[in-house]
């Protein structure tokens, strides 16, 4: 598992990705935030939402919800902590979120916003 990102010929990046797994490797967590460009709150949304990610998923760990109620529950918090900190520096912020949770049988994600997640197998676009 890794993560990369470019800049590109952006002045900023508003991009932000994380990859957590478990300690025997059986579950990971991947998410990807795209800060909205042209609100000065993009990275910083970008940035809350794998702040949120990295404090929520040693959770999973202990609480074992259900796959799909930890990836609402990441959703909702990481929007609570967008507009709690955009209040606190009275600015806008707005961020992009793709989420995939995966297991040693299943995958599962959600997405909010315009980013997507591509799913592949033997080269061919299986999901988008």
């Amino acid at each position: 598992m890794g993560a990369a990102r470019h800049q590109g010929g952006r002045s900023t990046q508003q991009d932000q990705v994380i990859c957590l797994t478990t300690p025997d490797r059986r579950r990971q967590f991947l998410v990807v935030a795209d800060g909205v460009g042209g609100h000065s709150g993009g990275e910083m949304a970008a940035q809350c939402v794998v702040d949120v990610a990295a404090r929520v998923f040693p959770a999973l760990l202990n609480q074992h919800p259900q796959p799909a109620e930890f990836l609402t529950n990441f959703c909702t918090l990481a929007n609570q902590e967008i507009l709690a900190r955009a209040a606190l520096v009275g600015s806008e912020a707005y961020s992009t979120v793709v989420a995939l949770f995966t297991d040693p049988a299943r995958a599962y994600w959600a997405h909010v916003g315009d980013s997507r997640l591509y799913g592949f197998k033997r080269g061919e676009l299986m999901h988008q």
